[in-house]
């Protein structure tokens, strides 16, 4: 028996049908059900009788479904959520670190949580799941306790995320939710096992419905879509050939988990793989290492309410305020000197510190070098501030420069995940690795060419204003002080 579930009304769908290998059936117009799933057992009566004849807990080899996503329409009520464990709040242990289920339920919860728990239910022991799911419950730490329960209950055996604008032309405006797809074998795992993972970039079509048609190196046009070479992929991986390991197809050991992620690209092979050739010529310095060690500290700024924008000309930065490796001269927001001084010890930042974009979407990893001329300023909490400590052993200047290496946006790219509406960056910056030459020259020669080129863009930045200033007959504000001397880091 298979069931495909439907986001609009709970629709149900049964037939008799083979899954993996073997053919599935197509299904009459006489075994579609409309009742809602979420409310079955202890709701059972809201059911038509012929839907309760025909449905049944546990009786289905496959279940496939695309559920309602969002905490906009919530799913209420002690009856239904006690049905559910994860209609129950779940705890951490500080000890081990484990999570467990409460006796708790939750005041509501979004429908694709009860729903993913439900197609459980329905199936037989060692039956099929497959279900989309927004990536954000796959790599969001407060969902930790979600992929816990997937990873203790089920057998994971494909993850394979999409475009986000994949739905984006579905529905009234679409939705821009980036999700993944699981297949999942309702047994608990007895030991480690292989998972297909892949991460498709293109879907075939944009976010406005259009062809993703493209010119290829040898001029003739083709259409983005890298579902079917996924799809070319799988039936590889099920087939037990071989083939080099990249985005749109590889393979994980569910042992290789780390921190409860089941996000693709956070596996990236292509990512591994490269950085493996660094080491050859580079030393990779984890972050999160250079700050165990002092070398490093991580700090966010601050949030000040819309209201103080506009009472003065003391610079907020905000995400948008970061470009081309500096920040803006036309800052968006200023605030007073009074706001300034409540904030300051909250948002320390002095020159020599690397400011570099945690939240958003699409700027998440741009960065930028505080200068004298920056200051005095603030900045907002979706920025991460960034501080040598030890400028002896790292020099801020070659870590700035490194920290736009083509490796680290990538790492960064693969390390930002979905958290409701914009992605974030998160404690996972402490995972990325830094490259350095490994020759103390080549080093040096490196911190000094990425100095002189940002002081003499802000010689140029200042020199435009106060072109321009004169234009109007305005006086020339005082010019900073000469850009050698800028950063009192100790770097030569």
């Amino acid at each position: 028996m298979w069931i495909a579930l439907f986001p609009l009304m709970y629709p149900i769908i049964c037939a008799t049908a083979y899954f993996g290998g073997i053919e599935i059936s197509m299904c009459t117009w006489s075994g579609i059900r409309c009742p809602s799933s979420i409310l079955h057992s202890l709701c059972s009566s809201e059911w038509h009788s012929a839907a309760r004849a025909a449905i049944g807990l546990g009786q289905f080899n496959v279940v496939f479904t695309n559920p309602p996503f969002g905490s906009k329409i919530p799913v209420k009520g002690a009856a239904t959520l006690g049905q559910y464990d994860l209609g129950c709040k779940w705890k951490r242990h500080p000890a081990t670190g484990d999570f467990s289920k409460t006796t708790t339920l939750h005041d509501d919860q979004p429908p694709h949580l009860l729903f993913l728990e439900r197609c459980l239910q329905l199936l037989k022991r060692g039956g099929r799941l497959g279900i989309v799911l927004p990536e954000s419950i796959l790599g969001n730490p407060s969902y930790e306790h979600i992929v816990t329960f997937i990873m203790q209950r089920t057998t994971i055996r494909v993850a394979v995320t999409m475009p986000e604008v994949l739905f984006k032309t579905s529905g009234k405006g679409g939705t821009h939710t980036k999700v993944c797809i699981l297949v999942l074998e309702n047994k608990s795992p007895t030991g480690p096992h292989d998972i297909f993972m892949a991460d498709a970039k293109w879907c075939g079509h944009d976010s406005r419905g259009n062809p993703t048609i493209r010119k290829d190196e040898r001029g003739a046009y083709r259409l983005l879509d890298e579902v079917p070479e996924v799809t070319e992929a799988y039936h590889a991986f099920c087939s037990g050939k071989v083939r080099a390991p990249d985005h749109k197809g590889f393979v994980l050991s569910s042992g290789a988990i780390r921190g409860r992620i089941l996000v693709p690209k956070y596996y990236d092979p292509e990512i591994d793989g490269y950085l493996k050739k660094l080491r050859r010529t580079h030393k990779l310095l984890e972050i999160g290492s250079l700050v165990n060690r002092g070398v490093v500290t991580l700090s966010t700024g601050t949030e000040i309410g819309k209201m103080a924008y506009g009472t003065g000309r003391i610079p907020f930065i905000r995400t948008s305020d970061l470009s081309n490796w500096e920040m803006k001269a036309d800052f968006k927001h200023g605030v007073s000197e009074a706001i300034y001084e409540a904030y300051r010890k909250a948002c320390d930042v002095r020159a020599g510190d690397i400011l570099m974009v945690r939240d958003g979407t699409y700027l998440i990893g741009t960065t930028a070098i505080v200068t004298e001329s920056d200051l005095p300023m603030l900045f907002q909490s979706h920025i991460l501030r960034i501080r040598v400590q030890q400028p002896d052993e790292l020099d801020p200047w070659l870590l700035f420069a490194a920290l736009n290496t083509p490796i680290v946006r990538r790492q960064v790219k693969a390390k930002q995940f979905t958290q409701d509406i914009i992605d974030t960056l998160g404690k996972r910056i402490r995972e990325i690795q830094i490259p350095l030459p490994k020759s103390d020259s080549e080093r040096k020669r490196l911190a000094r060419e990425i100095r002189e080129a940002v002081e003499t863009r802000i010689k140029l930045r200042n020199q435009a204003t106060a072109i321009a200033m004169a234009v109007e007959g305005l006086v020339t504000p005082k010019p900073p002080p000469d850009v050698a001397l800028l950063l009192d880091d100790g770097a030569t």
